[in-house]
């Protein structure tokens, strides 16, 4: 079985894959992370300065209570790395809190600075300003006007951030010190993540190519890119080369502005062959000896697809009177699309501001900011779609879609009377080869049957809606999910409720493990996960836990798996569903020393070990082939495929 490798998230809210990008190299680069540990005061070299004001109480861990230096600290908030200074008073006035950099040294007229600042801990606006001076790093050499004055609104979930881009022209050749002054009053932290100088021009990329595509088929190859340029630029150059000998180029005349411009890079209708296509995509802005940024990929053709699934995170709240619309379609969903032909849809409910919601509230704050949702109830549909639980158009919409990869869930190891830790043995499985797998693994532990009790309630507008009034509004399928509200008081009493799906905690966080390493077509990867078992959890056999699989690019849930406590400590890894394309209904089953495989066509088989080795290969003109199964043990991967079809189980032989 081969193993998988995972690295944590470098940020919840940044989950832009950088592989496949080839950039200018940036002549000075400082990212946080590796100065030291969260908490520290900054090494030798960096200079902080502020006034001594006392910092609320809630501060005092990171900075002293006397409002006596240092006043920047390294932090990891949510897994992103900065330097963080304090706008929170005893005093109630506002900051004024330095923090120079070491000397940078600038190559040419030409070269642009990028600072990245980030806002967390108040529903603030943090202002700020940066200052430049070729002088020295005290306070009195900074005396040209400041190169940034902006502001940043700041979130108690997450780091907010901005980036900012200055042309150093007039510094060539000097050391410079860059001063960035904390002006906020009562928003939190302030501080900077990123810092870097680029040659002429950065770019920003999102590679949207669709990454597997039937062979045959046509496809885009898009990238979204943002050009952050020294001085203004009329446009630039992309360059497309395909392995399959492919060359096009497009000029684009849009403005280019030093605070960043987007375009968008489209290469259109590109033919996929059988054996999919490599592309690389050269960009060059409009700048006299710039160096292009070279960005590589591939679209690759699958070998098979894997039954549908859709995530319903659901945004919720006993306070909320229209919130039990959300409850009704949830239980609905679950019922409905519980596998097979329909699909699956599996729900997580995210309570906010009552009595479910999570120790840990990053969580719904973070699908709420990203999805852009603004009420409730709500829903973030795969991460991908925002609306509201009763859009069951979205939910067909996910499932009709076609999926190439898969996670499952071999075994859950934990018993709550023992364990304080849950141990996740999981399997990641894709139709298509690729060199980087792009992919990042989170794991939710949900609880069901959640009893209501008597210090809260909830608000329920439906409570004496007619079943006509219902069935009008929802559909006739609806109305046994809302009979409950509709013939219940408002408000609900607290004993009476039963709440499904509840979010009980996730792991790591939001964007989820990065999963390193190549992957070959139709090989499962397997690893295992350890976490500690989540708080508020009334009822442990109640609990059930949801792997989500996730694309690293554009933050969308490609596939997931739930398994409930009813199945923890068992091996489920022999319980395979057969996952087919095609028109062909293929059976692959096990019995009497046998793999048998029944077609409606001629059909051939290749058997290969869990490791990925070839076992064996078998075909035959009938539409039934039997294959004896002496000489194989433990799990072997059975892939048929017949004139119209492909199929792939995961079968478990036994001497």
């Amino acid at each position: 079985m081969k193993k998988i490798y995972i690295a944590l998230a470098a940020a919840a809210m940044s989950v832009t894959c950088m592989a496949g990008i080839i950039r200018p190299e940036a002549s000075y680069l400082q990212d946080f992370a590796s100065l030291g540990d969260s908490g520290d005061p900054l090494p030798d070299g960096w200079v902080t300065y502020g006034k001594g004001y006392r910092p609320l109480e809630q501060w005092h861990e990171f900075f002293n209570k006397d409002g006596q230096g240092p006043y920047f600290r390294l932090m990891k908030i949510n897994g992103t790395w900065g330097a963080f200074s304090n706008s929170s008073f005893v005093e109630d006035i506002a900051a004024d809190e330095w923090l120079v950099t070491p000397p940078i040294h600038v190559n040419t007229d030409e070269d642009v600075l990028l600072l990245t600042a980030n806002a967390y801990g108040s529903y603030g606006l943090n202002e700020y300003r940066v200052f430049i001076s070729d002088k020295g790093n005290t306070k009195a050499d900074f005396t040209s006007a400041p190169v940034i004055v902006t502001s940043l609104y700041g979130s108690k979930e997450y780091p907010t951030e901005k980036m900012s881009a200055v042309a150093l022209k007039g510094y060539e050749g000097k050391d410079i010190h860059l001063a960035f002054v904390n002006r906020s009053k009562d928003a939190g932290l302030l501080g900077i993540s990123d810092i870097k100088v680029a040659p002429k021009y950065y770019m920003d990329i999102v590679d949207e190519t669709i990454p597997v595509v039937p062979a045959g088929e046509k496809s885009d190859i898009q990238l979204i890119t943002k050009t952050y340029t020294s001085s203004k630029i009329k446009g630039l150059k992309a360059e497309l080369t395909t392995s399959t000998g492919l060359k096009q180029s497009i000029e684009y005349n849009n403005t280019i502005f030093t605070s960043g411009s987007q375009v968008t890079v489209n290469f259109p209708d590109i033919e996929i062959p059988d054996e999919g296509v490599d592309y690389t995509v050269t960009i060059t802005p409009n700048i006299t000896d710039a160096q292009p940024t070279i960005v590589t990929g591939t679209i690759s053709v699958p070998s098979t697809s894997y039954p549908p699934v859709a995530v319903v995170e659901e945004f919720t709240g006993t306070w909320c009177q229209f919130c039990p619309r959300g409850a009704a379609f949830m239980d609905y969903y679950k019922v409905k699309y519980n596998g097979g032909e329909k699909g699956q849809v599996i729900g997580i409910a995210l309570h906010s501001d009552d009595p479910m919601m999570m120790t840990d509230n990053s969580y719904i704050y973070t699908a709420i900011n990203t999805s852009g949702s603004s009420g409730f109830p709500g829903a973030f549909f795969n991460r991908m779609y925002k609306g509201d639980p009763s859009d069951e158009h979205i939910v067909t919409t996910l499932l009709a879609e076609t999926c190439y990869s898969m996670i499952r869930i071999n075994k859950v190891q934990f018993d709550p009377s023992k364990d304080d830790r849950i141990t996740v043995d999981f399997s990641i499985e894709n139709a298509y080869s690729k060199n980087n797998m792009d992919q990042r693994v989170a794991f939710v532990t949900v609880e069901n049957n959640v009893k209501g009790d008597d210090d809260y309630y909830q608000m329920n507008s439906y409570s004496g809606v007619s079943r006509q009034a219902i069935e009008a509004s929802y559909g006739v399928d609806l109305w046994p999910y809302f009979k409950f509200y509709a013939e219940s008081k408002n408000p609900v009493l607290g004993p009476d409720m039963v709440y499904n799906h509840v979010a009980r905690g996730i792991y790591p966080d939001y964007a989820g493990l990065l999963i390193e390493g190549s992957y070959e077509v139709g090989t499962p990867y397997s690893s295992e996960i350890t976490f500690d078992k989540p708080q508020d959890v009334a009822v442990w056999d109640n609990i059930a836990i949801i792997a989500l699989l996730i694309n690293n690019k554009t933050g969308k849930i490609i596939y997931a798996n739930e398994v409930d406590a009813s199945e923890f400590n068992k091996d489920l890894s022999d319980i395979q569903a057969v996952t087919t394309s095609g028109s062909d209904n293929l059976l692959i089953e096990v019995s009497d020393g046998k793999i048998s495989v029944n077609a409606s066509s001629a059909v051939s088989v290749d058997l290969f070990g869990i490791d990925g080795s070839l076992k064996g290969r078998y075909s035959t003109s009938d539409p039934t082939l039997e294959i004896p199964s002496s000489g194989l043990n433990g799990m072997i991967i059975v892939r048929a495929t017949s004139e119209n079809s492909s199929a792939v189980k995961k079968v478990v032989i036994k001497d």
